[in-house]
C-alpha cells in the first residue's frame, strides 16, 4: 500500500526506471519504488520530468503537485482511471435531481461545521458551542448560506484577526495543506469514476475539480487542527511545517464507526458518496470526523 509523499525542492531530472523513481540532483541520486509513493509535490524550478516517467508515475496512481512560490498550487497532474461503471456514475452525476444534490450538501455541511467546532475544543480555544449551532441551521441546500458564516466566525476563533483573502504565514499554512487533501480527494474521484467537474454545491464553469470542492469541506478542519502549532512567521514554509502537514494524510479520523487514517477515511467517503448517488440515499454518504491528532485534550 502506498504511504509515502515524496517532495522536491532542488533542481532535479526525475524518471522512472524498472518501476522506481530516480531523482537525480546535482549531489546526490535517489531511488523510491513507485508502489511505495501517494503524491509527489515539486517545489521550485528546475524539476523536470520525462514523458515516460510521467506516464509511468500516474499509471501507478500516484498524483504530482507542483507549488509556486508562496507555497500555493500552480500544477496538477492527476491519473486517468479508466472505470467500467464511468457511463453509469456519470449518467447519474448529470441527471442528479436538486433535492438529491441540497440534501447531500446539507449533510457535508453539517460535518463541516461540527468539525471545526470540535476542533476549537481540541486545542483549548473558545468557540465550540457557538459555532456548533450553525449546523441545525443549515437546511434547503444551504440557502441561507450558514457555512460561509459559520466559517467566517470560526477562522476569528481560531485566529483572531485572520482574513483568509490575504497573504500572510497563517494563510500560507492552510493553503498548503489543504492543496494536498484536495490532491488526494481528486486522485479518489477519478480513481472512482467521477467526473470531477460536476459538482454537488460548486458549479465554476472555469473549475475541473468542483466536486473535490464539495467535498473537502469536512476535511479542513483535519488542516487546521495540524497547521495550529507549526504556523511561524514567514510565509514560505519550511521543509519541517510542510512535513506536518503533508503528514495529515496519515493521521487517523473516524468515518462510518472505524478508526482509519484520513487517507483512507476520503477513499470511503468517495465511495460512498458514490453509492448515495447510485442509489439516491444519502444515508449512504458516510463523512470523516475530526479525532484528536496530537491528544491535545488531555494536555496538562
Amino acid at each position: 500500500m502506498a504511504y509515502r509523499i515524496v517532495e522536491i525542492t532542488k533542481p532535479s531530472e526525475v524518471h522512472v526506471m524498472n518501476h522506481q523513481l530516480i531523482v537525480e540532483q546535482e549531489e546526490a541520486k535517489f531511488s523510491i519504488p513507485l508502489e511505495d509513493i501517494e503524491i509527489i509535490i515539486c517545489i521550485g524550478a528546475k524539476i523536470r520530468f520525462s514523458t515516460m516517467g510521467l506516464g509511468e508515475i500516474t499509471q501507478a496512481g500516484i498524483i504530482v503537485v507542483g507549488f509556486g512560490k508562496k507555497h500555493e498550487p500552480q500544477t496538477l497532474i492527476e491519473p486517468y482511471f479508466p472505470n467500467q461503471r464511468h457511463v453509469t456514475l456519470l449518467q447519474n452525476q448529470i441527471n442528479m435531481n436538486e433535492d438529491l444534490k441540497n440534501q447531500l450538501w446539507d449533510k457535508i455541511i453539517k460535518r463541516k461545521i461540527l468539525n471545526s467546532a470540535r476542533n476549537l475544543a481540541i486545542l483549548g480555544l473558545e468557540g465550540f458551542e457557538k459555532i456548533s449551532e450553525y449546523s441545525s441551521s443549515v437546511k434547503n441546500g444551504d440557502e441561507k448560506n450558514i457555512e460561509a458564516m459559520a466559517a467566517q466566525e470560526y477562522f476569528q476563533f481560531y485566529h483572531k484577526g485572520l482574513n483568509r483573502r490575504t497573504s500572510d504565514p497563517v494563510n500560507s499554512a492552510l493553503n498548503y495543506g489543504y492543496a494536498i487533501i484536495r490532491s488526494y480527494i481528486i486522485k479518489a474521484l477519478i480513481s472512482t469514476g467521477f467526473h470531477c467537474a460536476l459538482g454537488l454545491h460548486h458549479h465554476n464553469e472555469y473549475n475541473s475539480f468542483n466536486l473535490a470542492d464539495d467535498l473537502i469541506d469536512p476535511c479542513r478542519a483535519m488542516i487546521d487542527q495540524a497547521a495550529f502549532s507549526i504556523i511561524g512567521n514567514d510565509i514560505n514554509l519550511s521543509t519541517k511545517q510542510r512535513r506536518e502537514l503533508t503528514g495529515v494524510l496519515h493521521k487517523n479520523c473516524k468515518i462510518d464507526e472505524k478508526i482509519m487514517q484520513i487517507s483512507n477515511g476520503i477513499e470511503t467517503m468517495v465511495d460512498s458518496l458514490k453509492n448515495a448517488i447510485l442509489q439516491q440515499n444519502i444515508e449512504l454518504l458516510k463523512l470523516p470526523f475530526l479525532l484528536d491528532f496530537y491528544n491535545l485534550e488531555h494536555r496538562v
